[in-house]
């Protein structure tokens, strides 16, 4: 006779809605939305400009490759960054 065992016990979906509801409470930048609405916080938020480099690299070759392959139909192609040490 085989017995078969539960794919999930009573923990491990605890674990799973906490962090669904987690999930959803968030914000795009990561931060609880009844922070990110909170009226009190608007003269405390400070933006910090980070670069991505390598959307701008992938941006950059996608544009020339633009110019370069004009005649060409283009879709499909996909560009994926890698860095070279």
């Amino acid at each position: 006779m085989t017995t078969t065992e539960a794919e999930w016990d009573a923990e491990q979906v605890g674990y799973l809605i906490a962090s669904v509801e987690r999930q959803a409470d968030l914000n795009p930048f990561g931060v609880p939305y009844s922070l990110a609405t909170d009226p009190a916080i608007r003269d405390s938020i400070v933006v910090d400009l980070e670069v991505d480099l390598m959307a701008r690299a992938v941006k950059q070759r996608r544009d020339s490759d633009a110019k370069t392959y004009e005649h060409q139909d283009q879709s499909g192609w996909f560009y994926t960054p890698r860095i070279e040490r």
